[in-house]
């Protein structure tokens, strides 16, 4: 998991967050009926009213809401891959796994070149932060998108 801070908030100059280290910052939380929010709720510290600047549906709102620093957001690796220029995604020393899957279509062929550069596209962002990918979606990719194969 990340702490995600604008580059104008002290906290960005840091390699490796705790908790201890953020339980002062403003946090733009996820909606509290969200499974992600559930989750990174135990790295939230015990906040304040005046700490929660808002309730956000989308992780992609909150980072921007980051980047003009309105407050800090925890999201995971892979969210946080969009992060722009202006943010810093940060670890945090508490180490949390969040449940996450991908599935596979059965067969490629009813699938549109569109949905077969969508599917590329993902695998190339779930390997990228370190998710290895299963044998099957492995197989997947190599039989049914041989042109654009991920080894």
């Amino acid at each position: 998991m990340r702490l995600v801070v604008s580059k104008q908030n002290p906290l960005s100059k840091k390699d490796k967050v705790a908790p201890a280290d953020y339980k002062d910052e403003d946090f733009i939380l996820l909606s509290h009926d969200m499974l992600e929010r559930k989750l990174t709720d135990t790295l939230t510290p015990d906040l304040t009213e005046d700490q929660v600047v808002g309730e956000i549906s989308s992780t992609q709102v909150a980072l921007r809401m980051v980047k003009r620093n309105a407050g800090v957001h925890i999201t995971d690796l892979l969210a946080a891959i969009s992060v722009s220029d202006d943010c810093k995604a940060i670890p945090i020393d508490v180490p949390l796994t969040i449940p996450f899957s991908v599935f596979w279509p059965k067969s490629e062929k009813e699938l549109s070149d569109e949905a077969k550069e969508c599917i590329t596209e993902i695998a190339e962002s779930i390997k990228k932060v370190g998710i290895p990918l299963t044998s099957f979606g492995k197989s997947f990719l190599s039989k049914s998108l041989s042109n654009q194969a991920i080894s």
